[in-house]
């Protein structure tokens, strides 16, 4: 091997290790995401229940955006699952 295919073996090589880099860095984004979306959909979740005794009516609105947030949530696990598919076959 010459230092000429050396050094375009070695700039792939580094192409891809930033490739992947850039990868992870979006995926702990999207994981923190939907960390946090989980974070507040249990949130929304204990305020109906807290309030179902109390006040119905403030339960049933709090039920209501969890169950918006869920919808989303849903999505966004299903989006990035789908990415990551896409991204699996593309190295196979």
């Amino acid at each position: 091997m010459t230092v000429q295919e050396y050094l375009q073996s070695y700039v792939l090589e580094a192409d891809n290790y930033a490739h992947i880099l850039a990868q992870n860095r979006d995926l702990q984004n999207t994981y923190n995401g939907i960390g946090q979306s989980l974070a507040a959909l249990h949130i929304q979740i204990q305020v109906a229940q807290k309030l179902w005794q109390l006040n119905p009516t403030q339960a049933q609105q709090s039920l209501s955006e969890a169950y918006q947030l869920s919808g989303s949530l849903m999505y966004e696990v299903r989006r990035t699952v789908k990415s990551l598919n896409q991204v699996n076959e593309m190295k196979s």
